[in-house]
């Protein structure tokens, strides 16, 4: 391999390197940062809308929670959920990236992109997991749990008019709310980076265009 080859794979390299970092570091902001500060216990129990809901509606039907019984069911669901994203990790950075080994860069002005289909058909699959994700840790952990988080045995009917209306509350608007945020989040760093793996393409173009390579190959 000559000078100019070396100069040349060393340029496409340091390019393909750099575009799968940004997939990297995108991947791990969206889950670690943006949408785990989404699942985890909030800084304030008054931003805790799932013990928000549940102490309402024991307060509203003047029952006792217990206080450790309640954080421990909830705990024990986060912890479950966050568990999930380590798949959506993989998925997306294998999927975003599988054109990267591949890419030849052998035409003047050729660069790496990230398409919205991609996202689109990415985000799809990871939709339907994460609905299902939901709904099974929804279901297993807070809903079928909630009988054991008060102090007092309850009459049944009682009982059946807690379990209905925080049923009715995590299938439906928690649910739905913590997909949208989700969604909105993934959106946003959607956008970033297709943004930032363009702007790396463009300066991938203008140092090939301005380097070594160009210098020896107009010698030449």
């Amino acid at each position: 391999m000559n000078e100019l080859d070396m100069i040349r794979e060393q340029h496409l390299n340091n390019y393909k390197n750099a575009v799968l970092e940004i997939i990297k570091n995108n991947t791990n902001s969206l889950i670690d940062d943006d949408i785990m500060s989404l699942i985890k216990e909030p800084p304030l129990d008054s931003m805790d809308v799932i013990k928000s809901k549940i102490l309402s509606v024991a307060k509203n039907k003047k029952i006792v929670v217990k206080t450790d019984e309640m954080n421990r069911v909830i705990e024990l669901y986060r912890n479950s959920v966050m568990g999930q994203f380590s798949f959506f990790r993989k998925l997306r950075i294998d999927e975003l990236s599988k054109n990267i080994s591949s890419f030849s860069g052998e035409k003047d002005y050729e660069v790496i992109k990230i398409t919205k289909k991609q996202f689109s058909d990415l985000n799809k699959k990871f939709n339907t997991h994460l609905k299902k994700s939901l709904s099974d840790f929804i279901e297993k952990l807070l809903i079928c749990k909630l009988e054991q988080i008060f102090i007092l045995e309850l009459e049944q009917d009682q009982f059946r008019e807690i379990h209905h209306e925080l049923s009715k509350y995590f299938k439906s608007n928690y649910k739905k709310q913590l997909i949208e945020n989700i969604n909105f989040k993934m959106l946003v760093k959607d956008t970033t980076l297709i943004n930032g793996v363009k702007e790396q393409g463009e300066r991938y173009i203008f140092t090939k265009s301005h380097s070594r390579i160009n210098q020896i190959e107009n010698i030449v």
